[in-house]
């Protein structure tokens, strides 16, 4: 795919939209577990290590949030791109997103993304899934198959837990995977990740209604599942997405199937709202005189030589 090579990408066709807290109020808000995930996980950790309560977790956490230089790396970032008439959406919802999937030539989207583990009452259809891994030649169902033969022992006793505890697996494998990779910076900064994954996400692709469908990407109107994400994406133009969000390859997995004219870039692993932050900096510097993929290469080049990589 050859999208705006050697083409110069301008400013104003660009929407940076945050999916993360900004500041104490959109902190605080985030922090509702009914609606959302990564505040909620940090301040439930934190919770118990300390053996304080839920409320006191969130005081803490907050301060935590603050001093770490998020809101002020990611504020500075907005102020930036704002002043270069980039197109900035803080508090990002799915409208903001859809908006600029629609119109915009670039959407950067710095955002929480999760892949929750399977439960029993999430397979739909477990008969069915076992039949088709039986009988289909994909990759996919080939390794489904190998799980399912894996884990045969709790098929007697009730077959959507034999097909949870076999697609688990192949989730967690997935999940060691990238852990193996978290201590290698490199993997930080691919600028592709080419090699087929079994995440939720993907599973939830392939067999479709036979799953209940998780909530990965956390934006701040609320959690969105991955389907309604990729699907807001047109058929009929080209587009660059960049996410910075963990594990973003699950969903850039799927936009390289049913999404060919939008080139979707995710790092391999990022678990860092800072970084982001300055690698985006560092990319919008640059478009002043190239095209958007240009400018990421150029940003990443000078990341990892701060870095040492």
């Amino acid at each position: 795919m050859t999208l705006n090579a050697g083409k110069h990408t301008s400013l104003k066709d660009c929407t940076l939209c945050f999916g993360v807290p900004l500041n104490k109020g959109e902190y605080y808000d985030a922090a509702d577990a009914a609606r959302f995930d990564w505040i909620p996980s940090r301040c439930n950790e934190i919770s118990q290590v300390y053996n304080i309560s839920y409320e006191q977790a969130v005081e803490k956490d907050w301060r935590d949030y603050l001093a770490s230089g998020i809101c002020d790396i990611l504020n500075a970032l907005a102020d930036t791109a704002e002043a270069l008439q980039i197109d900035v959406r803080r508090n990002a919802g799915l409208r903001d997103v859809h908006y600029s999937l629609q119109h915009q030539e670039v959407t950067i989207l710095i955002a929480h993304w999760r892949s929750r583990n399977f439960e029993v009452e999430d397979i739909f259809d477990s008969e069915q899934i076992i039949c088709l891994a039986d009988k289909e030649s994909d990759w996919t169902y080939q390794e489904i198959k190998y799980a399912l033969k894996r884990y045969k022992k709790h098929a007697i006793a009730d077959t959507r837990n034999w097909v949870k505890e076999s697609l688990s697996f192949l989730v967690d494998r997935t999940r060691t995977k990238r852990e193996k990779l978290e201590n290698n910076r490199c993997s930080l900064f691919s600028f592709f990740d080419t090699s087929p994954d079994i995440g939720r996400p993907w599973l939830e692709y392939v067999l479709g209604a036979k799953l209940r469908q998780g909530e990965s990407m956390e934006l701040r109107d609320k959690m969105h599942t991955a389907e309604s994400i990729w699907k807001l994406i047109p058929n009929d133009k080209h587009h660059i997405l960049d996410l910075s969000s963990c594990n973003a390859t699950e969903l850039t997995q799927i936009i390289s199937v049913e999404r060919r004219l939008c080139h979707a870039i995710a790092p391999f692993h990022t678990k860092h709202p800072q970084l982001a932050g300055h690698l985006i900096g560092k990319t919008i510097n640059h478009l002043k005189d190239c095209s958007y993929l240009d400018a990421r290469r150029k940003a990443l080049d000078e990341i990892k030589v701060l870095m040492d990589l």
